[in-house]
C-alpha cells in the first residue's frame, strides 16, 4: 500500500512538473520581444540565450560541490552475529585538522572560475550581438543612401527624357541612366533582401522560435576611445577572463599542496562498539559490554607524500609561466589593435580633409 501511495506521488510529480514546465515554455514562446535600441538588444540576449542559461547551470552544480566538500565522509555500520558473541559497531572517520576547509576552499574556487567562464560567456555573446546590430545599422544606412541616390537617379531619368522629346540625339544619356537607375534598384533590393535575412538570422541567435519586431531605425552611441596604449592594454588585463581563471588556478594550487602537506598527518577514527558474549550453547547467561573506538591510518610511505607535494609544485610553476605567456600574447594583441586604432584614426582623418 505505501508503495503504491509513493509511486502515485511520484508520477503525479513529474506531470505536474512537466505540465509546469511547458506552461512557462508556452509563455515564453508567446510572448512578442520588441527592442528599441542596442541596450534592449544586450538584456535580450543576457536573459534568453541558451549559451548562458547552461553556465548558470555549471555554477549551481559547482555551488552544490563547494555545499558537499563540507561535510563528512559517511559513518560506517558494522555488525556481526557468531554462535556465541554478536557485535555492532558504528564509527566515523575525521580529516586531519583543516583537511576540510582547504578543500572547501579549492571548491569555491571552482565556482569562482564557472563565474569567470559565465562573464566570458556573456562578453562573448554580447559582442557577437553588437556586431549583428553594427551590422543592421549598417545595412540601414547603406538603404537610405542607396535611396537617395536612386530618387536622384529617378529625377535626372526625367530631365533626360525631357531632353529627348527636344534633342533625339539624347537618347544615348536616356539609355545610360536607365541602365544606372535599373543597377541601382537591383541593389537596393539585394540590400532589403539582405536584412530581412539578417534580421532573422539576429532572432535566431538571440531568441530561436520567438517573436520579435525589430525596430525601424537603428542608433549607435559614442565608441569608447583609448588616448594612450597603456590605457588600452589595462582595459585587456581587466577583462582577460583566462587570465582571471589562471591566478584563480593558481590560488587553488595554494591550497592543493597544503591539503597534500596535511597527507603527512592521520586521518581519525571513533566511534562505539556495542559486545554481547554468550557463555555457551546450554547456558543462558550472556556478558554485555560497549567499548568506545579509535583508530588512524598510518602514513608511514613517507616518500609518496613528498612525491606528491613536489608534484603540486611543479603544476603551480607551470601555472606561473602560463601565465606569463598569457600576459605576453595580451600585450602583443593590445599593441596590434591599438595600432590599427590609429590607422583607422588617420584614415578618417584624412577623409574628412579630402
Amino acid at each position: 500500500m505505501r508503495i503504491f501511495i509513493f509511486l502515485s506521488f511520484w508520477y503525479c510529480s513529474i506531470v505536474f512538473g512537466q505540465e509546469v514546465f511547458l506552461a512557462e515554455s508556452a509563455k515564453t514562446n508567446s510572448k512578442t520581444f520588441q527592442p528599441k535600441n542596442l541596450e534592449d538588444f544586450l538584456n535580450i540576449a543576457k536573459d534568453y540565450h541558451p549559451q548562458l542559461q547552461l553556465a548558470e547551470m555549471k555554477i549551481k552544480n559547482s555551488q552544490l560541490q563547494f555545499q558537499r566538500s563540507k561535510t563528512l565522509s559517511d559513518p560506517q555500520f558494522v555488525s556481526s552475529v557468531g554462535l556465541d558473541r554478536q557485535n555492532i559497531s558504528i564509527s566515523q572517520m575525521l580529516p586531519w585538522f583543516g583537511k576540510r576547509d582547504l578543500s572547501a576552499n579549492m571548491s569555491k574556487k571552482e565556482i569562482d572560475i564557472e563565474h569567470n567562464e559565465y562573464e566570458n560567456d556573456l562578453q562573448m555573446i554580447m559582442l557577437e550581438t553588437r556586431k549583428r546590430y553594427y551590422q543592421l545599422y549598417l545595412i540601414e544606412h547603406l538603404l537610405i543612401i542607396s535611396s537617395e541616390h536612386l530618387d536622384l537617379l529617378q529625377h535626372l531619368e526625367k530631365v533626360v527624357q525631357t531632353k529627348y522629346v527636344s534633342d533625339p540625339f539624347a537618347y544615348s544619356e536616356v539609355i545610360k541612366v536607365q541602365v544606372e537607375l535599373g543597377k541601382l534598384e537591383n541593389e537596393v533590393a539585394i540590400l532589403k533582401a539582405n536584412q530581412m535575412a539578417f534580421e532573422s538570422q539576429t532572432k535566431e541567435f538571440l531568441l530561436g522560435n520567438i517573436q520579435m519586431i525589430f525596430p525601424e531605425h537603428y542608433h549607435i552611441d559614442d565608441v569608447i576611445k583609448f588616448d594612450s596604449f597603456e590605457m588600452l592594454f589595462q582595459k585587456i588585463l581587466e577583462n582577460s577572463i583566462e587570465l582571471k581563471n589562471l591566478n584563480l588556478v593558481e590560488q587553488s594550487q595554494e591550497f592543493a599542496i597544503d591539503m597534500v602537506k596535511k597527507d603527512y598527518f592521520p586521518d581519525f577514527m571513533i566511534g562505539l562498539s556495542y559486545e554481547r558474549n554468550s557463555m555457551g550453547l546450554l547456558n543462558s547467561s550472556s556478558q554485555n559490554m560497549v567499548m568506545g573506538m579509535f583508530g588512524m591510518n598510518l602514513p608511514v610511505w613517507q616518500s609518496s607524500y613528498e612525491n606528491k607535494v613536489d608534484e603540486m609544485i611543479n603544476k603551480r610553476v607551470q601555472i606561473k609561466i602560463m601565465k606569463q605567456i598569457k600576459m605576453r600574447e595580451l600585450y602583443i594583441t593590445a599593441y596590434t589593435q591599438y595600432t590599427e586604432l590609429k590607422n583607422a584614426e588617420k584614415k578618417t582623418t584624412l577623409f574628412h580633409e579630402i
